[in-house]
């Protein structure tokens, strides 16, 4: 075809749309469809790249899965738990989207006019065009990121030769939450002993008595202050919004762990921290002063009769 039409007069010709498996897999397909004759110049190629639509399926695929999980994991923990509406609602949406995730998936296999396009967005996330809409390709939860992306590597090359990219392939490591700083403590015969902390945090008591319980206190609610605060930073750069007001933490359903309640749209975050769970009063007041912190504003906070509001404390230890 091509050079019947040179025959005619045309100037430029292009060459039928090639796969580009076809030219990267050896034999006599590949020699064929590269084969372009001396007189048959010049001529352009189409190349339709098969490996991005074939990332993109493997991972809506795996994002599908994760979040059905994410969905199941949400009821459960609904049915044990004071703010079960909020996790209801999570698991809701957890499940709507990995069925939206589900038929894009099904569209790129059955399709063969979907425009797909792969990048890297801000921290470093990857994520997917397709026909531009775009995809961010994350794990509901932080923790998971990296065995996340290693099974969307996995589901990928089981279908693609990709030994190179596996080669090269390191997955990020897992987050680690700072040491928490310890409390600096002062004494005073007007106002009785202060426990406080470098940015701003002061737990005032009114007597010494008993104050080896009232340091090892103050050291466990500033330790899981700290843990908290970690946690916090990493939901908020990966796009998480924090409803201060709406910032909760009770048990888990295992007992071990306690549920963090970010916002009211069913974000929440798994640590421990029994001794803020246990101390809600204690933990209330101290929501504003986080803020501040996550904001880096500096806000100096005295809590005044601090054996009051670390008693919980006190009963859960017996």
């Amino acid at each position: 075809m091509r050079r019947i039409a040179r025959a005619h007069g045309a100037p430029y010709a292009i060459n039928e749309v090639v796969l580009d498996r076809s030219v990267l897999t050896k034999g006599k397909g590949r020699r064929r469809v590269l084969h372009v004759a001396p007189d048959d110049h010049p001529v352009g190629a189409q190349l339709m790249g098969a490996e991005p639509p074939g990332f993109a399926e493997a991972a809506l695929s795996e994002m599908a899965t994760i979040h059905i999980t994410e969905a199941d994991r949400a009821r459960a923990e609904a049915r044990h738990n004071r703010h079960g509406r909020d996790l209801v609602q999570w698991a809701s949406a957890a499940a709507a989207y990995a069925r939206e995730l589900q038929a894009l998936a099904g569209s790129l296999a059955s399709a063969t006019t979907i425009e797909v396009g792969v990048g890297i967005g801000p921290e470093d996330v990857v994520y997917l065009s397709i026909d531009g809409r775009p995809v961010m390709v994350t794990s509901p939860r932080l923790r998971h990121q990296a065995s996340f992306e290693q099974r969307v590597i996995e589901h990928f090359c089981s279908q693609y030769h990709c030994d190179e990219y596996l080669a090269h392939y390191q997955p990020p490591p897992a987050s680690l939450q700072p040491v928490a700083s310890q409390p600096r403590w002062s004494f005073s015969q007007n106002t009785g002993p202060a426990c406080g902390t470098e940015d701003g945090l002061v737990f005032q008591f009114q007597n010494a008595t008993d104050l080896e319980r009232k340091r090892r206190a103050c050291s466990q609610v500033v330790t899981e202050l700290n843990a908290l605060a970690a946690r916090l930073a990493l939901e908020t750069a990966q796009g998480i919004r924090i409803d201060w007001n709406r910032l909760d933490i009770h048990a888990a359903p295992d007992g071990e762990h306690n549920l963090v309640t970010l916002n009211g749209d069913g974000d929440t975050a798994m640590l421990t921290l029994p001794a803020l769970a246990v101390a809600s009063t204690l933990f209330r007041q101290l929501r504003p002063w986080l803020a501040a912190r996550m904001e880096g504003n500096s806000y100096r906070l005295v809590l005044i009769n601090s054996e009051r509001l670390m008693a919980p404390l006190d009963a859960r230890a017996e």
